[in-house]
């Protein structure tokens, strides 16, 4: 049956209510109607076209893709916009001539996570990738070499495609192929300010981490700034923290970035973090 679209046909993938049929420009659903062969088309949204053929990700009935300048999703026949915090380092970052034939989505399978994988600005190949956990709500962002993903279903673990050619599984164990990832695994935060409107500098005098575990695997660095804009940013640390998870620590700024970073391949987390902080100076 031809469709009355604008745009290429350029991918389908099966979810709850029927199959989703995207072009350049819009998205649609195909629903099955009858015996023996009747199918009904309905445009379900318009201008939530898709950047590249494989840029999108299905589970438990809904999907997520990425558009030309923001993610979408649909959900039980509504599609709306995704927010994602992170969507600059897609978006703006990425090598434009080749993120539409490269980019590719899938599902994890493992955790509730999407996964978006793209080539930086003067690369071909993925290089980067964008990851939403949709049943928590967080976006993050990383480097990874991967050209395709397969999520766990069938397998007991995601698969991706190595640029190499090797075929990888992930969410196993705490190795890089066989490879130490002590000091390459880290989370770091935005920046933070004392409220209301960040006048006043924060003096940290200590931390309480709140995994609960790993803090023998952990450490962490501050990234302060005097002001939001300072082009100057002095870093701080590494701390390590006691076996209970606190850390004596002393630094102070306006604008304050905050890392955890894995310095033992086990395994770790991060929970509500607290701090010893004492109101500073001023403008």
């Amino acid at each position: 049956m031809e469709l009355n679209c604008q745009g290429v046909l350029i991918n389908a993938t099966k979810v709850r209510g029927g199959v989703l049929l995207w072009t350049e420009k819009e998205l649609w659903l195909m629903r099955y109607v009858g015996l023996p062969a009747i199918y009904g088309f309905d445009r379900i949204g318009q201008s939530c076209g898709m950047i590249g053929a494989d840029a999108f990700a299905s589970a438990a009935g809904t999907a997520i893709w990425a558009g030309y300048n923001t993610f979408w999703t649909y959900n039980n026949g509504t599609v709306t916009p995704l927010p994602c915090e992170v969507g600059d380092f897609l978006f703006r970052r990425s090598d434009i001539k080749s993120l539409g034939a490269r980019i590719t989505g899938g599902a994890n399978g493992r955790f509730s996570e999407a996964w978006f994988l793209f080539p930086r600005v003067g690369e071909f190949e993925n290089s980067q990738y964008v990851a939403t956990n949709y049943a928590e709500g967080w976006w993050t962002i990383g480097q990874l070499d991967r050209t395709c993903i397969d999520g766990a279903g069938v397998w007991p673990f995601p698969l991706m495609g190595g640029v190499d050619g090797h075929i990888y599984q992930h969410e196993s164990g705490w190795l890089d192929a066989g490879l130490s990832r002590g000091g390459k695994v880290f989370v770091e935060s935005g920046a933070q300010q004392l409220p209301p409107s960040g006048d006043r500098c924060l003096n940290v005098l200590g931390a309480q981490l709140d995994n609960g575990s790993g803090y023998d695997c952990t450490q962490m660095r501050a990234f302060t700034r005097e002001t939001h804009d300072d082009p100057i940013e002095f870093e701080e640390g590494p701390f390590v923290p006691y076996a209970d998870g606190w850390i004596e620590c002393r630094f102070s700024g306006r604008d304050i970035r905050l890392r955890i970073e894995q310095v033992e391949d086990q395994s770790w987390s991060v929970g509500e973090m607290r701090f010893d902080i004492v109101p500073g100076r001023g403008r």
